[in-house]
C-alpha cells in the first residue's frame, strides 16, 4: 500500500460532516471521465471555480479516494447549498495545490490576445444609437 503526505489531504466541513479532499491521479481520472476535461489544458490552467457544475464535479472526484460511498456528482449536488460554495471552492484550491507543482514563472501562459476586431472596436462604425433622417 502507499501513504498519502498529510500535507496533500484537506479538510472541507458540509453541513455539519467533516470530510477528507485528495487530487492524486485517481481524483484526476476520475473527474476527466465525468467531465471531459482535460486535467492541464481546462482545470490546472484555466480554472473556472465559478462554473457550479465543474465544481460539483471537482468536489466529487477529490472526495472519492477517502468517500467512496459519495458514488455521483448528483449526491455532492445534492448535499451542497450556495451558502457553502465560497469555502467549497477555497478548499478545492487548497487542495489542488497541495498535490500540483508549484507554477513556473518563466513558463507561465501569457494572457489571451483580443481578436482584431475586438482590439479595433469590431464595430460598423456606426452609433448605436438612433438618429433621424
Amino acid at each position: 500500500m502507499y501513504t498519502i503526505p498529510p500535507e496533500e489531504l484537506v479538510e472541507i466541513e458540509v453541513r455539519g460532516q467533516k470530510f477528507t479532499l485528495h487530487f492524486g491521479m485517481w481524483a484526476w481520472m476520475e473527474f476527466q471521465r465525468v467531465s471531459g476535461f482535460s486535467i492541464l489544458g481546462d482545470v490546472l490552467l484555466d480554472a473556472d471555480l465559478a462554473d457550479t457544475e465543474r465544481c460539483m464535479r471537482l468536489l466529487w472526484a477529490g472526495l472519492r479516494e477517502f468517500h467512496p460511498e459519495i458514488e455521483t456528482v448528483e449526491e455532492v449536488a445534492r448535499m451542497v447549498t450556495l451558502r457553502d460554495m465560497e469555502q467549497i471552492r477555497e478548499k478545492l484550491k487548497d487542495a489542488i495545490r497541495a498535490t500540483s507543482p508549484a507554477p513556473k514563472l518563466d513558463k507561465a501562459r501569457p494572457p489571451k490576445a483580443q481578436s482584431s476586431s475586438a482590439s479595433r472596436g469590431g464595430g460598423s462604425g456606426r452609433s448605436a444609437s438612433k438618429t433621424s433622417d
